[in-house]
């Protein structure tokens, strides 16, 4: 009988977290829902620099802090691929299409991400959502929506501070959050086929990502 001992030495991987109650960032995707978090300096079993990127902004995102997520969990990421067709109040066009709009992309040889904001994007009305993707610093500040473990939600304010590659900076927008986890992620992408998509007010998001990366010489 031959033994194999493994040791993997824990000291190695160091992630900061300045909320537990707050989630943020850069997910890259598979198929059927799996995805792992964007950390600097570490592997992802969904992304690979030398394949076409293709990042996805989702936009106002009411309510979805309390929902559960397919697998009944609450207070998880609740932004995937994931399409379900609505019925439209019982409308005869209802074909009841259920699908992940990435996988075509993914079996193309893509990387597919999420830019995630959604405890941001899930505000009291539309214009409390947007105002945070341009700026912190109006009457809205930088709110974000909280389950708590009674099943209700309240409203928090963040501190604005993020840690990334060991040092904590201040963000001024969501906007600005979301662009220092992209910019690092592509940085070393040699494909030259980047993409960014957003939905509704996801598209405000990719029109100023789309500068934050043009000035760091991304695209």
């Amino acid at each position: 009988m031959h033994v194999i001992s493994l040791y993997i030495s824990l000291s190695v991987i160091r992630i900061s977290y300045t909320n537990d109650d707050l989630d943020f960032g850069l997910y890259w995707f598979g198929k059927n829902g799996m995805c792992e978090k964007y950390y600097p300096g570490i592997d992802n079993s969904y992304y690979s620099d030398e394949k076409s990127t293709i990042i996805y902004s989702h936009g106002f995102a009411a309510g979805t802090t309390s929902q559960k997520d397919d697998y009944g969990r609450r207070r998880f990421r609740r932004e995937t691929f994931f399409f379900k067709e609505d019925n439209f109040s019982g409308a005869k066009e209802f074909k009841g299409l259920e699908l992940y709009a990435n996988h075509p992309w993914v079996e193309s040889g893509w990387n597919t991400g999420i830019a995630y904001w959604d405890q941001f994007a899930d505000d009291i009305d539309l214009w409390g959502a947007e105002a945070k993707i341009w700026t912190f610093n109006s009457s809205k500040g930088a709110r974000y929506r909280y389950m708590k473990t009674n099943g209700k939600g309240e409203y928090r304010e963040w501190d604005r501070k993020v840690t990334f590659n060991g040092e904590t900076v201040e963000v001024e927008s969501i906007s600005d959050l979301l662009g220092i986890y992209i910019v690092d992620a592509l940085k070393n992408n040699t494909s030259g086929n980047l993409r960014l998509v957003g939905h509704s007010l996801g598209n405000q998001v990719v029109c100023r990502l789309t500068k934050i990366c043009f000035d760091e010489n991304i695209f």
